[in-house]
């Protein structure tokens, strides 16, 4: 389905705004994949996800598909985060 002019500009501001989240939030990203037990670590993931919307460590694959939405403007940023957060299980959400 072809999206209107208003509809590729509303994509690509979403675009924008979800790289400057996964940009603003790179340091929580960093401490769930090093912090010191599995425990902080899932805690990090969790309030990642929270704030992004996918796994941490999805988030350059997140990159580049809103890099390229931004680009084209051709598909919903929610859409695109709800699919991509669906892709990986929740692995690290889980306290050890």
């Amino acid at each position: 389905m072809p999206h209107s002019d208003a509809d590729r500009a509303r994509y690509r501001l979403q675009a924008d705004v979800a790289l400057k989240k996964i940009d603003g939030h790179e340091r929580i990203a960093v401490q769930a994949e090093r912090a010191a037990t599995d425990r902080v670590r899932a805690n990090y993931a969790r309030l990642y996800r929270k704030l992004v919307g996918v796994d941490p460590g999805l988030r350059g694959e997140l990159r580049r598909c809103l890099e390229h939405v931004r680009a084209g403007g051709h598909r919903a940023v929610p859409d695109l985060i709800a699919e991509l957060s669906r892709q990986t299980p929740n692995s690290s959400s889980g306290a050890g």
